[in-house]
């Protein structure tokens, strides 16, 4: 039914295919707006380590960080994970060291706690820091947990760099201020106009200019963990009876597609409709909701998987260009009218195909899309569609040539 076809697969690893030349593994990045409870720890929570698994409490944060310090062989170890599957560089010998700690000069600090919700799972991103005898600087560290069976494990999702890379290098003071849209400071005020869109920060651009600000002096020594800047900064200040203080945002965050896959159809999906031919050819395919007795020429999928459900989003043409959104509930698929994927249903039904396909390949573009593929891609091939979709609708005067008619 399509003669070629375009998948956008989530990778961890290099991808191989085995299959025609023009099937791209990419990874696309799209960003809602979440509810963040951000701790901040002021001094820094103190956790100590201990002997016994039976005496950690994995109900809160602490008790997983807790276990992670503390755990002296392997099986200990591999169950604060939440992949059964999962694996762990430590070994022998560093078990053998962790029995031998002394634990007065070796312990973990607490420093801030970012949790949300993302399709019915609790997550935090935990910042901290190893303090270690005989090392005379912090060893900063993020840790990725989910909540599940009334306890915190380690457990992650893909590609959240940006995301690491932004809460384990700034101040808290900073990302309050990012968080909430307001500062005093003049460089921060500029960050802020600069990542805030639609009235929320948006973690993946403040991710992708990171390396740009990392590289002014005067913003890093306003913006950045101190420790990682000034040699021997006071960090040997956390208590054991520290309490978090929280605050609430809504931060545009970003996630990946499970799969998405973007087919063009061929010559033999032009001229379709609800005869038998129709029928025959899209029987138990989303095709089927869009024939009627007037033919319609089928122009190009995206067909992706979020929170579980596999949507479509067709466009195709009758007397106009047309672009739907349908699910897919068990086999049984509906046209969507909600204003879910609003935008990649405009973006979708507008766009030409080989323009879609040029954001996602490797090839080398004209100016213009390789600015957009530069501005809002990522060294991995991926791209944030919400972002691209964005600037398309801001710039369409001028990137009409991009659309069909």
């Amino acid at each position: 039914m399509k003669i070629r076809f375009l998948l956008l697969a989530v990778l961890i690893y290099t991808y191989q295919s085995n299959v025609q030349n023009d099937n791209l593994g990419v990874v696309v990045e799209y960003s809602i707006p979440i509810d963040v409870d951000f701790g901040v720890y002021d001094p820094p929570l103190r956790i100590n380590q201990v002997n016994d698994q039976n005496d950690i409490d994995y109900s809160n944060l602490q008790g997983l960080l807790q276990s992670f310090l503390s755990a002296s062989n392997m099986e200990w170890a591999l169950s604060d994970y939440l992949d059964e599957n999962a694996t762990t560089s430590r070994d022998e010998a560093h078990f053998e060291g962790v029995k031998n700690t002394d634990v007065e000069k070796n312990y973990i600090q607490l420093e801030t706690a970012y949790q949300f919700g993302y399709e019915n799972r609790k997550m935090a991103y935990i910042k901290y820091s190893f303090i270690m005898d005989k090392v005379p600087f912090p060893i900063i560290g993020m840790m990725s947990a989910e909540f599940s069976n009334n306890r915190w494990y380690i457990n992650t999702l893909l590609n959240q760099e940006d995301v690491f890379t932004v809460l384990t290098n700034l101040e808290s003071s900073v990302l309050k201020q990012l968080f909430i849209g307001e500062s005093d400071d003049d460089n921060i005020e500029n960050i802020i106009t600069t990542t805030h869109r639609n009235g929320y920060f948006d973690m993946f651009v403040m991710g992708q200019i990171y390396s740009e600000l990392n590289a002014d002096t005067a913003i890093k020594e306003k913006i950045m963990d101190k420790r990682l800047l000034i040699e021997g900064y006071e960090y040997l200040n956390a208590t054991t009876s520290s309490v978090a203080e929280t605050s609430t945002h809504k931060i545009l965050h970003p996630f990946v597609l499970d799969q998405a896959i973007f087919s063009e159809y061929s010559n033999k999906d032009k001229g379709v409709s609800n005869d038998e031919n129709g029928q025959n050819a899209y029987e138990n395919q989303p095709e089927a909701v869009l024939l009627t007795d007037t033919p319609i020429d089928l122009i190009h999928k995206l067909e992706f998987i979020s929170g579980g459900t596999t949507y479509y989003i067709i466009k195709y043409l009758d007397q106009d260009t047309k672009a739907v959104l349908i699910d897919n509930d068990n086999g049984n698929f509906t046209i969507n009218t909600s204003d879910k994927f609003k935008a990649w249903v405009n973006f979708l039904g507008k766009i030409k195909s080989d323009v879609f396909i040029s954001l996602f390949n490797n090839e080398q573009q004209d100016a213009t899309l390789q600015e957009i593929i530069n501005s809002f891609g990522k060294e991995d091939g991926g791209i944030n569609l919400d972002l691209v979709v964005d600037y398309f609708e801001q710039n369409s005067a001028d990137l009409i040539r991009y659309f069909d008619n």
